[in-house]
């Protein structure tokens, strides 16, 4: 039966013929009658991201499907299995991207803690971390009741470790990244992040990815937020990681990039004596 699965990921029009026939029901029923067969879940998993990123219509089907609990339900039957984990995750991030929907039928099974948990459970697995961080961000975009919930559960430092100990990995730094930028507008979270060490390792690694725009523009989201949450002490406590100079030198490396140039002036305008100047705050996206 996976192997039928697995054929069906590689047919080019496989996707459409799928969506059109309910087929999305089909592969949520083969999961539930083969809940703990890793071949089966794992083909399915595969199937289920591709149909999720190539259709985006999809996604509603897939949740009217029961795709978020049977995606969740795996990582319960096989805690073991990093790479199936891994391949749950993404198919959480993907549906939930831009799917209100998504994001509450995951929030309402504890999703987002179920993934930190399989993200503590394999922390040396940077594929999981990555997209357990992605699943995290995207969820938690733009929702901030789910985003509450998830900092009071602890996930917040979930984030931080992945971010701590992938500080080589551009995909773990930057949805790490993008998680906690959206994680500012939760209670204390932007102590709980200036106070870490996590600071130092995304400003080093942005300068090591001097050529990945999205980590800079994100990192900028993140301390702009921060500082907005915290204020004075916000501000006090990124001095001591010489922004400033972090800024300027975003600012000199994307120069013809206007989003990002324009988000670390804006971060920059926090600081005296630049914020002398008449700036408007980044349109962010959190």
């Amino acid at each position: 039966m996976a192997c039928v699965v697995y054929c069906l990921c590689s047919v080019p029009l496989a996707v459409a013929e799928i969506v059109s026939s309910g087929g999305i029901t089909g592969i949520v029923d083969l999961v539930s009658r083969h809940a703990v067969h890793g071949g089966v879940c794992r083909a399915a998993c595969l199937l289920l991201y591709n149909i999720s990123y190539e259709d985006f219509d999809s996604r509603g089907m897939m949740i009217d499907a029961g795709v978020v609990q049977a995606a969740l339900g795996m990582l319960e039957n096989f805690s073991a299995d990093p790479s199936l984990l891994m391949m749950v995750s993404a198919v959480v991030a993907c549906v939930s991207a831009q799917t209100p929907r998504a994001k509450v039928a995951v929030s309402g099974e504890e999703g987002l803690l179920s993934i930190a948990i399989a993200m503590q459970l394999h922390v040396t697995h940077s594929k999981l971390q990555m997209y357990g961080c992605a699943a995290i961000a995207n969820v938690m975009f733009g929702e901030v009741d789910i985003t509450e919930k998830a900092y009071a559960d602890g996930i917040t430092q979930f984030v931080i470790t992945a971010v701590r100990n992938h500080v080589t990995h551009p995909g773990v730094l930057l949805y790490g990244v993008k998680a906690l930028a959206n994680f500012m507008q939760a209670g204390d979270a932007w102590r709980l992040v200036l106070d870490s060490d996590v600071v130092d390792i995304v400003l080093d690694a942005c300068r090591a990815y001097q050529g990945n725009a999205t980590l800079h523009l994100w990192t900028c989201y993140l301390l702009h937020h921060a500082t907005d949450e915290g204020q004075g002490e916000a501000k006090r406590k990124l001095m001591e990681h010489y922004i400033v100079n972090w800024c300027i030198f975003v600012m000199s490396v994307h120069c013809e990039s206007s989003e990002v140039y324009w988000a670390a002036k804006c971060l920059l305008h926090w600081f005296p004596p630049y914020n002398q100047f008449s700036l408007k705050p980044p349109i962010s996206p959190v």
